[in-house]
């Protein structure tokens, strides 16, 4: 039987798909913060590559869509700015509801947090349920 999350259960591809979400997710915020256009650019491939075998598309206003016009046009800088903002607006939500303090979001592998909390972002267009990520995010990477 597969991993379950919230009553639901879910297959071993379902689980693989998940694992691999995560990880182009953290390359993606990783190559961005890191000021890597070319890792940056090869991560979002994946990541559109795999919403594509999902049937799912990038809508190009959304956060993501916007990201991948920035990383197609060669635009790192904007592609940092915006990747901060969005993680910015992410702290200031989550210190406003008590949830995350900054000591834990400056014990937590800063790029690792990073591709998590970009995840749970943008996860949720994909289809992908993300229940689980909130706990990740909260809790020491290393």
């Amino acid at each position: 039987m597969g991993m379950r999350i919230g009553g639901s259960s879910y297959s071993p591809a379902e689980q693989m798909q998940w694992q691999q979400s995560k990880q182009n997710f953290a390359a993606l915020s990783t190559a961005i913060s890191g000021g890597n256009l070319s890792d940056a650019q090869a991560a979002f491939s994946k990541i559109t590559s795999q919403m594509a075998n999902s049937g799912k598309t990038i809508d190009p206003n959304s956060f993501l869509g916007k990201i991948g016009s920035a990383l197609q046009s060669g635009d790192l800088s904007t592609a940092q700015q915006l990747l901060a903002s969005r993680q910015n607006g992410q702290n200031n939500q989550a210190a406003s509801a008590g949830s995350a303090s900054s000591s834990d979001a400056t014990s937590t592998s800063s790029a690792a947090a990073s591709g998590l909390r970009l995840l749970a972002l943008l996860a949720r267009p994909m289809g992908i349920i993300i229940a689980m990520v909130g706990a990740a995010i909260r809790q020491p990477l290393i």
